[in-house]
């Protein structure tokens, strides 16, 4: 019998090649997984691709996983953050970055609202995939993917103050970026 309420005690199980571990690890954490690629890569279908990908790799290398060197949230978002890496890099070397995504909205809201708040989506997300890869990661461990500095550091492989650091400088370009590309946004979100 697994311990389903613990991620730890999933991945260990995994290791012993146990499936219904990986089911209850998917159903936990597929939402956040597909959430950092999406934002990472600003590409639905690769987000989904990436997303599968993780779990495949999960399964393959459930048995290095190791709760001395942290937690499993930090294990699968390193795995998440190393796949989204690994494929934007690929891309590059094939094609540009993509430069918008389509927004899902899952309540209901007024047309008007929609566009603006579309437009504003499309702006942050543009924003963010101009930032550099590493500014883009951080700000997508702590603000998609709920990480602590602590657990973002840990994913990036950097100190807590490096990571920090780094966070601040990404929250500075993205604002820089976004006020070039749309003032309005920018103004709107210090207004409200």
């Amino acid at each position: 019998m697994i311990d389903s309420s613990n991620d730890e005690s999933l991945i260990l199980a995994m290791a012993s090649g146990n499936g219904h571990a990986m089911s209850y690890l998917y159903q936990r954490y597929a939402r956040s997984i597909f959430t950092l690629a999406w934002h990472m890569t600003g590409d639905k279908a690769l987000a989904e691709d990436i997303t599968q990908e993780v779990f495949i790799k999960i399964w393959q290398k459930s048995h290095t996983f190791s709760q001395i060197k942290g937690s499993a949230k930090s294990w699968v978002n390193r795995i998440t953050a190393n796949t989204c890496i690994d494929k934007l890099r690929k891309q590059q070397d094939l094609s540009n970055m993509p430069e918008t995504l389509e927004m899902q909205v899952s309540t209901y809201i007024s047309p008007d609202q929609q566009v603006i708040s579309s437009r504003a989506h499309d702006a942050v997300q543009q924003a963010l995939m101009m930032l550099p890869e590493r500014q883009r990661l951080v700000i997508s461990l702590t603000v998609y993917a709920d990480t602590s500095n602590a657990e973002t550091a840990q994913i990036m492989n950097i100190s807590v103050q490096a990571a920090e650091s780094l966070l601040a400088r990404a929250r500075r370009s993205l604002k820089e970026t976004l006020e070039t590309l749309n003032p309005q946004i920018v103004k709107g979100a210090i207004h409200d």
